[in-house]
């Protein structure tokens, strides 16, 4: 049984655990941290092959992403694979390749949960960051008539932060459930896009207590987090989870502490050693174990 290790600082496996499927992707979105090549993708045997292991293990959510994942073939396959293995199941998706049929589809497999990536609450906003706008809108169009739970991952820049509220309303007025407020990080070659100024994140705290039932703020995002007081809570909840209760898996079976994290992908014999052995993963879990809650944020910083 997977439990939380209070001597180590990390549970005895992941928690949650991503799995890239595919590096195929249609877009190109400017704040996007992976570099994709469109031949890579995980096969099918693989993909249960991690399954099993996870499950033996005791994880209890896992995503599929990408790339994006509605491209991959077998993602109807993985998620009903997953759901018989007892695994909550999501997917991250730009809403490239939504239709009403894929969406009954993604139903009847066993998805859980469907997280869109939406920006804005228009296309000039949103396509500052992103691309897509059009897509993405018209998959939450489409998944408010399906029995899915449906969030939004929304990225906070100096960019949006002011639509934000605009977006909740769009984002109710579509059934969608929560919107997830992320971190904005590095993309591809290394660039800050619109980071957030001091005035954003003051105005970010006033949203979410005005909205503290509909927005969801990651854990890593710390300068938020220290605003809205939420790391007076016990250790298990604070700061950067990657290697302490999530690992990541690309397309090319490769694993990370967290999909951000490319300087630190490893292999190993399995999902088991790489998470109680990795010298990578030993290092960062001393690193977010030992230093300030300033420091303990994203992890995708570190050298």
């Amino acid at each position: 049984m997977m439990k939380y290790d209070k001597q180590k600082g990390f549970s005895t496996a992941p928690f949650s655990v991503n799995i890239s499927v595919t590096e195929k992707c249609h877009l190109r979105c400017p704040i996007c941290f992976q570099k994709y090549n469109q031949s890579i993708e995980l096969e099918f045997e693989k993909v249960c092959q991690y399954l099993d292991e996870l499950s033996a293990l005791g994880t209890r959510y896992v995503q599929f992403s990408g790339g994006e994942p509605l491209s991959y073939p077998y993602l109807l396959n993985s998620i009903e694979y997953a759901k018989k293995k007892g695994f909550i199941t999501r997917i991250s998706t730009s809403g490239v390749g939504m239709t009403r049929r894929v969406a009954e589809k993604l139903k009847d497999s066993g998805l859980d949960y469907c997280h869109v990536s939406l920006n804005g609450s228009n296309a000039y906003i949103h396509e500052l960051t992103r691309s897509g706008f059009n897509e993405a809108l018209s998959a939450l169009n489409i998944l408010s008539h399906i029995d899915i739970s449906v969030s939004i991952n929304w990225v906070a820049s100096h960019a949006n932060t002011s639509d934000l509220p605009n977006l909740i309303t769009m984002a109710k007025a579509l059934q969608v459930s929560s919107i997830s407020v992320l971190q904005n990080k590095e993309n591809n070659v290394h660039l800050h896009m619109y980071p957030t100024t001091k005035n954003d994140l003051y105005l970010l705290k006033k949203y979410c207590l005005e909205n503290k039932d509909y927005l969801v703020v990651e854990s890593c995002f710390v300068q938020l987090n220290e605003l809205l007081n939420r790391y007076k809570a016990k250790i298990v909840e604070q700061g950067c989870r990657a290697g302490r209760f999530y690992m990541a898996i690309s397309a090319r079976g490769e694993f990370l502490p967290c999909p951000h994290l490319t300087n630190y992908k490893s292999r190993a014999l399995s999902i088991n050693n790489y998470w109680k052995e990795d010298k990578h993963l030993e290092r960062l879990r001393k690193f977010l174990n030992t230093n300030s809650i300033k420091q303990r944020g994203c992890s995708a910083y570190l050298p």
